[in-house]
């Protein structure tokens, strides 16, 4: 993507993409995966001295197992709504529970709370149904893969193989972004720590914490007065939001107790290292999480419900705590520097900050009130919900008119789509506001934009990445939200702050034709 002069600005983001996949083309996809999963099973049991036949065989019947549990999961729509999935029931596995959990103090008393009765139910009646000696293969590949990761270098290759066929992955990772990965993966906490602890990143962590929370107040309050304002919340939820935005708070990078060695020392106080014997470490390590999981159900950290987000991939929105929570990697360029001109952080940082408040306040958020505690759904919670979906019906529609995406992959990521086209229409209305009061200079370098430009290429660029087809076709199957390219003009041809900023002329293809209703 590329600044042109101020007479092609309008096409900056201009795209002659068009659908690419038909109906066809999707399942041939999905036919590559089987494949490309099928030769893995082979190859994996191939390793323990399976015969060519018997190869085959058990991973024809391993996935057609695997697919019949996928079959019966609950989409992560469901999965994430916490009113639609879980449901108080008594469940017989107390001895289990307490193998697991054994200081835990767990009786038959105890409330169990579970995701999706109809999934427990179906998979029990589909164990049951199944035959033993398939179980028992199932359980033992399942085993055998958790740990292929960490086999020597020969067994590995099958593993390799895998991920280029599926993901797209050429080399296999090297050893050092090998042992980055494992070692986070049980000590994130004090790899994250120590990172925020360098000398470098206490110098920043004040003024870093500074920018981050003008740029959350400036949105957060935007979006209380257009809540406010809005005629599609009843009374009764104008209230109950309101309260919540006015109680949510914002963790940049590590909070300062949790940089304390003594806090870190007692989380890790019961892990042991052994020197020169990896996979005793691996081992070790495996039971220690375990119990970290029974020490935050009987004596959690203050941070317990929100500091996993901390080594996340992006800015989380936490329901129980109400917080919105950035990790301390994304404080670093190019999404993020404390000199960049203002423009630059609303448009990019800024923008994925929205976007989390708005969780707070969607049909997921309006299950859970301003104390992180779960709320029964009443009429007017209802009648909200309608009007969400109604509004992604209309974004929706609106983006089947620019043939940028299939139509089912349209509908499947409307919600998305039309949080996305708020969460720049917020911040850009939070940043016209910080102009009002806080005039923003002319930038060197950026002569021909005005600050305004600015923010949409920003934004522009926030979307910007490069990934194998392979991983593409993944992404764009089962992921929630439309690629980055397709989201990118959806969003735009919503918004005539856009048009108005880059001055598009009517036959132009970011011209604003079928403009949604503003939700907030």
């Amino acid at each position: 993507m590329s600044a042109v002069g101020s007479s092609a600005d309008c096409d900056v983001v201009e795209s002659k993409f068009t659908p690419w996949l038909c109906a066809h083309d999707v399942l041939a996809i999905v036919k590559k995966v089987e494949q490309a999963y099928k030769q893995y099973i082979k190859d994996t049991v191939k390793l323990f001295d399976a015969s060519g036949p018997d190869a085959v065989e058990f991973a024809a019947h391993l996935f057609h197992y695997e697919s019949r549990i996928a079959e019966i999961t609950p989409s992560e729509r469901i999965l994430k709504d916490p009113l639609a999935s879980n449901h108080l029931i008594s469940v017989p596995w107390l001895d289990l529970l307490r193998h697991i959990f054994p200081n835990s103090k767990l009786d038959h008393r105890t409330d169990v709370l579970v995701v999706s009765r109809e999934y427990f139910s179906d998979l029990s009646e589909l164990i049951s149904t199944t035959d033993r000696s398939l179980l028992n293969n199932y359980l033992i590949f399942s085993f055998v893969t958790a740990f292929m990761p960490y086999l020597s270098a020969e067994n590995r290759r099958v593993l390799d193989l895998y991920h280029r066929e599926f993901t797209g992955r050429q080399e296999p990772m090297e050893r050092w972004e090998f042992c980055i990965q494992s070692t986070s993966k049980f000590f994130s906490f004090g790899l994250g720590s120590l990172y925020e602890r360098s000398p470098s990143r206490i110098r920043a962590r004040q003024r870093n914490e500074e920018v981050i929370q003008h740029i959350f107040g400036q949105i957060r309050n935007t979006l209380a007065t257009n809540l406010v304002n809005s005629r599609w919340y009843p009374l009764e939820v104008k209230a109950q939001l309101t309260a919540k935005l006015n109680n949510m708070t914002i963790a940049v990078g590590y909070p300062d107790r949790l940089l304390d060695l003594n806090v870190i020392n007692a989380y890790y106080e019961d892990y042991t290292i052994f020197i020169k014997d990896f996979f005793q470490n691996l081992q070790d390590s495996i039971r220690n999480a375990r119990s970290q999981l029974e020490l935050k159900l009987i004596d959690p950290m203050p941070e317990s419900s929100w500091m996993h987000a901390l080594t996340g991939e992006t800015i989380t929105y936490i329901h129980e705590a109400n917080k919105i929570v950035i990790p301390p990697h994304l404080l670093n360029p190019p999404l993020f520097h404390r000199n960049y001109p203002m423009s630059m952080l609303y448009g990019s940082m800024g923008v994925q900050i929205a976007r989390e408040i708005l969780r707070s306040v969607d049909s997921i958020g309006l299950a859970w009130n301003s104390r992180g505690q779960l709320v029964n759904r009443s009429v007017y919670t209802n009648r909200s919900m309608d009007n969400l979906l109604s509004m992604a019906g209309c974004v929706a529609a609106a983006t089947m008119e620019l043939s940028i995406e299939t139509d089912a992959v349209v509908d499947r990521t409307s919600l998305d789509t039309a949080a996305e086209v708020d969460a720049v229409r917020q911040t850009y209305q939070a940043y016209l506001s910080l102009m009002q009061n806080e005039p923003q200079p002319q930038h060197p370098s950026f002569e021909s934009m005005n600050t305004t430009n600015i923010f949409f290429m920003s934004y522009a660029g926030s979307l910007c990445s490069d990934t194998a087809m392979q991983q593409e076709d993944i992404e764009r199957t089962c992921n929630p939200s439309l690629m980055n390219k397709p989201r990118l003009e959806a969003v735009l041809s919503q918004l005539k702050e856009f048009s108005q900023a880059f001055s598009c002329p009517k036959d132009s293809r970011h011209y604003p034709r079928h403009l949604c209703p503003k939700l907030h």
